[in-house]
């Protein structure tokens, strides 16, 4: 008669066999590759656990083909990291990747052609970014944000604003004492967070709240978040024009006309 513990081992390498025959096959360099949880996973594969033999890394297929009363399988739970390294090898696990991207960020398209077509610049933006973060002398991080299924070119035409032409963007003489080396505000808690602006034109928004934020910490100690939509709705008398522009310049004017500007919570509510 056999043990139990003989008859758990038969229990996982008949299950795991019928899975891999059921399942389709599995490309070269895929979920199998993977010796840990935490790139199996990553990598939006499955870690499945069964008693008596090792743990190994499964297509999310072949896991559905497993016994759960046999196999304890960890399918992708944990999301991928978006400081990429290294970029999938195969089509199958880019794809994955880039599905999870998507659930990510809500995203969705309008036809398969034009899904085909963010994933081809998905995966170059990938590519960018796996290179740069393996760079040994770079001093800063990339990863996969909201925009990685969009070209440069794109985004400068959907979220950057054409250059301004303008006494307040004129340089002008300027009297230098002495600095330090290096300042980095951030380390006295004067820097507001990265806000995104959407495809407004309402840069000039940003810039005013971003220097009286500063300036506000500076001078009171306290860090309050200013409202961009408070000068989208009420400054255009002062030549601005909402989403089509407008300059911080004459935000000041509206400003101090006003008496101040109402904070991003009151704004919302």
């Amino acid at each position: 008669m056999k043990s139990p513990l003989v008859l758990v081992v038969l229990s996982c390498l008949l299950a795991a066999h019928a899975a891999a025959q059921d399942a389709p096959p599995a490309a070269e360099g895929s979920c199998h590759g993977f010796t840990s949880r935490d790139a199996c996973v990553k990598n939006q594969c499955a870690w499945c656990v069964c008693a008596a033999v090792p743990s190994s890394c499964y297509t999310p297929e072949e896991a559905e083909q497993l016994p759960p009363a046999v196999f304890q399988c960890d399918k992708g739970l944990a999301a991928p990291s978006w400081e990429l390294t290294t970029v999938p090898s195969t089509s199958v696990e880019l794809g994955r990747l880039f599905d999870a991207w998507k659930d990510a960020h809500g995203k969705s398209y309008d036809s398969p052609a034009q899904n085909e077509l963010r994933r081809g610049i998905f995966e170059v933006n990938a590519r960018s970014v796996a290179a740069h973060n393996r760079r040994v002398d770079r001093s800063f991080t990339m990863e996969l944000n909201e925009f990685a299924d969009t070209t440069w070119d794109e985004f400068q035409s959907w979220y950057l604003g054409a250059p301004q032409q303008c006494s307040a963007t004129e340089a002008s003489g300027v009297e230098y004492g002495e600095v330090p080396s290096q300042k980095d505000w951030r380390a006295e808690g004067a820097v507001s967070p990265v806000k995104n602006q959407g495809k407004c034109g309402s840069c000039w928004t940003f810039s005013t709240t971003g220097c009286l934020e500063s300036h506000l910490k500076l001078k009171h100690g306290e860090f309050t978040i200013l409202s961009e939509q408070n000068l989208l709705d009420c400054a255009q008398a002062f030549d601005n024009h909402g989403c089509n522009g407008g300059l911080p310049s004459h935000a000041f004017e509206y400003v101090k006309y006003n008496g101040g500007l109402d904070t991003e919570e009151v704004r919302r509510v």
